[in-house]
């Protein structure tokens, strides 16, 4: 049971078990908060990967155009990632704080702007579609192909904003089980329509996205019956369409940010694309089944830590330095050994990996170097994520801005700018390797930083607690005892939550 219900327990979305964030093991917490969230995130990158597979057998063509689209809808995407992230952080503060209007209010606005920006936006990037693809550098041979993938995938783009809004906000409200399910009902519905649409249809690489709008029309609609039926904690009406500055003003502060280091992503992914395109749509085609690889690999870990901010969150809230150290410890267990395990596996077999991708020899050989350039330091990228899990929770932006830009910013880009033109291909691939790398390292080097300042914060506390025991030794009886402090507070507070849809 909750230690101490909030003014709004009747609507927690289900009963169950709950989880004591600062009394439970911190390993226990963890699993329990972050699998749901593993699989849903797995599902959609799952899903990704199927079309890649499928399109795979319609030729060279096909994947360089989908790869190269890729960047484009990463950067439309980011646009819901911003609305999305900026709600459910305020949703879930007015929550917490027993403001149920509020909160309402905040995921109606949050909803109403993912519409209102994702017909705007779709509009305008449909009228002015060539002039986009050829910003993004789309080579000639894949303009049409890649056209006609970008015209469907621009008519699902609102469908694809309250499908990341929806997410979220289920997320924040402690029910990952319902998101987890949606994606996993999405990626059913898109991996059976793939080969239905791409070739019994015949209609190619538009089958594929066709097949990708259908599981975003499902995804939004459970999402849309959730939230209006008032199925989980928040609910969406038109009564809370009130638009006022300052739930705007809350949306804004965390979303853009957030939009902004997504979109610098895509960039990064739109560079690498581009400068691929000068060696051919094999290069292109080749790396862009690497990059789904890696994004395979890294989702699972991104939800894993998605799981984890709650427990960071409430043990620094709760100033228990060793009990986040506890957390960071297994964390970067974890991590390191799916990691270890999965970049082991892509690099021992690669040729075979890549062969379910495409049969042509060119791609499949350059696929193979890029997999060596991108997987040799991945053992470490869960302790990049870890670290920046850990250093969002504890509110050090300023240090998690300079590590989220760290791999495909300040480190990538001055390598794919200067080392192509002097080693062609190679030169592009050696870049993506040296970026791992420094990220590698300055993520270690950060790592120990921050926890050896960690241990120094706990070192005082268990002095402490040491010399309180050591008083009451000596006066046994309470009365005895030097009073405690009036202004320091309790180290631990219990504070539970109910995970919805837990038996």
């Amino acid at each position: 049971m909750l230690s101490n219900p909030p003014p709004d327990a009747d609507r927690a979305g289900g009963g169950g078990a709950s989880l004591d964030l600062q009394r439970d093991p911190p390993p226990r917490l963890i699993w329990r908060l972050a699998l749901p969230a593993i699989i849903g995130l797995s599902a959609n990158a799952l899903y990704q990967t199927v079309d890649i597979m499928f399109l795979g057998w319609l030729g060279t063509e096909a994947i360089s155009a989908v790869s190269q689209v890729f960047p484009i809808l990463i950067l439309l995407a980011a646009v819901g990632e911003g609305i999305a992230i900026g709600t459910a952080s305020y949703a879930a503060r007015m929550l917490g704080a027993g403001h149920l209007e509020r909160a309402d209010e905040t995921a109606t606005t949050g909803f109403v702007l993912a519409v209102v920006i994702g017909i705007g936006v779709s509009g305008l990037t449909f009228w002015q579609i060539d002039g986009v693809l050829h910003i993004f550098g789309v080579t000639e041979a894949a303009l049409p192909l890649a056209r006609d993938y970008l015209r469907i995938a621009l008519c699902g783009y609102t469908l694809l904003l309250l499908q990341i809004f929806g997410d979220f906000l289920a997320i924040s409200e402690g029910n990952t089980r319902f998101s987890m399910w949606v994606l996993i009902v999405a990626f059913g519905i898109n991996a059976v329509l793939d080969p239905i649409f791409i070739f019994t249809l015949d209609m190619g690489v538009s089958g594929a996205a066709a097949a990708t709008l259908v599981a975003q029309m499902t995804a939004a609609a459970i999402y849309i019956g959730y939230f209006v039926a008032g199925m989980g904690r928040l609910n969406i009406a038109p009564r809370f369409a009130r638009m006022r500055g300052a739930v705007l003003g809350e949306i804004a502060a965390l979303g853009i940010p957030a939009a902004l280091a997504t979109m610098f992503t895509a960039l990064a992914f739109a560079l690498v694309y581009s400068t691929a395109g000068r060696f051919g749509d094999n290069a292109v085609a080749g790396i862009g089944i690497t990059l789904r690889l890696f994004t395979l690999g890294a989702l699972p870990v991104f939800g894993f830590c998605l799981g984890a901010r709650a427990v960071l969150g409430h043990a620094a809230g709760a100033g228990d330095s060793a009990r986040v150290i506890e957390a960071v410890r297994f964390m970067l267990l974890v991590t390191f050994g799916f990691c270890a395990a999965y970049s082991l596996v892509i690099l021992s077999f690669a040729p075979s990996i890549l062969a379910l991708f495409t049969d042509a020899p060119e791609v499949a050989a350059i696929g193979e170097r890029a997999a060596y350039a991108c997987f040799l330091f991945f053992a470490f990228f869960g302790a990049h994520v870890v670290l920046l899990t850990f250093l969002q929770s504890t509110g050090k932006a300023v240090l998690a801005g300079l590590l989220l830009l760290a791999p495909q910013g300040y480190f990538l880009m001055p390598g794919l700018l200067l080392l192509p033109p002097l080693w062609g291909l190679d030169g592009l691939l050696a870049s993506q390797l040296i970026a791992a790398g420094l990220t590698a390292l300055l993520s270690a080097s950060m790592l120990a930083w921050q926890l050896g300042a960690l241990k120094r914060q706990s070192a005082p506390i268990v002095s402490s607690g040491l010399a309180m025991t050591h008083s009451l030794r000596l006066h046994p009886h309470p009365a005895a005892a030097p009073p405690p402090s009036p202004t320091r507070e309790p180290l631990r507070r219990t504070t539970s939550v109910r995970l919805p849809g837990e038996g």
